[in-house]
């Protein structure tokens, strides 16, 4: 009877303690922000996170590209991460037309994120910022896709609550036939 009782507490806790996917390191604010229309290119582009990103030393974990409409990449390679932002420059702030933001982070909880977007320039090719002019013209909301790294990722993300309980579920179950085998 006591096997009776831990099976039916294991199965209790596959529908009661199952593990909701949590999204890891979230794009909070973005500047320029996702599907936003600006001016001119800004000096920098800013991305702002819901958790700290980790920094190791001697390997670059967290990355910020920025691609022009022809994709060629238009930043200076120099992403810098301070708490839960990365700031990347960009080198050539003199075209217009569709630019793309494209982003690899590994947040505190270590789980890494990869995410892009897309936001256009409208001012003329040769517009250089004045400090008082404002950056930008709309700040729509930013839909960002945040996806895992590789498949193999995305997978385990999904699906690791599952596979844990499957796994304890089919230990019970082996231990309950291997009890009942011993009577």
């Amino acid at each position: 009877h006591k096997c009776r009782a831990v099976l039916g507490l294991l199965v209790l806790m596959m529908f009661v303690a199952t593990p909701s996917a949590q999204a890891h390191g979230q794009l909070v604010d973005s500047n320029p922000a996702a599907n936003s229309q600006v001016l001119v290119l800004p000096e920098k582009v800013r991305l702002e996170f819901d958790d700290k990103l980790q920094v190791f030393e001697g390997k670059t974990v967290n990355v910020l590209v920025v691609e022009d409409s022809y994709g060629k990449q238009i930043d200076a390679g120099d992403s810098i991460v301070a708490g839960a932002v990365l700031t990347v420059t960009l080198r050539d702030r003199s075209e217009a037309g569709k630019f793309h933001v494209s982003y690899r982070i590994v947040s505190d909880d270590g789980h890494p994120v990869a995410g892009d977007y897309y936001f256009t320039v409208a001012g003329a090719p040769s517009a250089v910022p004045s400090p008082s002019a404002p950056e930008a013209v709309s700040t729509a909301a930013a839909e960002v896709s945040t996806t895992g790294l590789s498949s193999q990722d995305s997978f385990w993300t999904r699906y690791q609550g599952r596979i844990f309980l499957g796994f304890f579920v089919v230990l019970a179950v082996l231990t309950w036939w291997l009890m009942r085998r011993r009577r």
